[in-house]
């Protein structure tokens, strides 16, 4: 059974359990905390949270298509997915909250697997190039939050990046955890 809104951009599709396919980041799903149930998408486990923050990332992301983020309410989020302002609250503690978690998820995918010696170039390069394909929302996110704000995002996401190098380059070197971060910290 496919259900469809004609408020949202979202479709829901409603299978059987064995038979159930997402289509990459095009669903809505509503939850609560008695929710269990788990679908199999490209041989990881995607639970019905991480499908609920999907939809909410996706909104968003909608949504600064056509405005700041200062100018974007918890209420156009959920409306433009659907859910309630509950199930944002049980997610997210407010839309700075959901913009790190899309930051840092959209980042990941764009690194994928290239966080190795050989690879974090290319890692960096997809991250940018992300940035450029989704340069309207890259741009009202950025023209919304401050210099701070930024700098830690971008922290982090190099951080991510560089550690994995430094702990590939470490193995089998008896070196602290420490004096890995200390590594990687001067190289972000």
């Amino acid at each position: 059974q496919i259900v469809t809104s004609p408020n949202t951009h979202f479709v829901l599709i409603i299978l059987p359990v064995t038979q159930i396919e997402i289509h990459k980041y095009y669903w809505r799903a509503q939850c609560d905390k008695s929710c269990r149930i788990s679908i199999q998408r490209s041989g990881m486990e995607v639970t019905m949270s991480q499908v609920t923050k999907r939809a909410l990332e996706e909104s968003l992301k909608h949504l600064l298509l056509h405005k700041p983020l200062d100018k974007i309410t918890i209420t156009d989020i959920t409306d433009d997915c659907g859910i309630s302002r509950m199930t944002f609250y049980y997610h997210f503690q407010d839309i700075n909250d959901l913009l790190e978690w899309l930051i840092m998820n959209e980042a990941a995918e764009a690194l994928g697997d290239n966080k190795t010696y050989d690879t974090w170039q290319q890692g960096f390069i997809k991250v940018l190039q992300y940035a450029h394909e989704n340069k309207a929302v890259v741009m009202n996110i950025s023209n919304s939050i401050d210099h701070a704000q930024a700098e830690k995002y971008l922290y982090k996401i190099a951080y991510g990046l560089l550690i994995g190098v430094v702990d590939e380059k470490a193995a089998g070197i008896p070196i602290k955890e420490e004096d890995k971060k200390t590594i990687a910290d001067f190289y972000k």
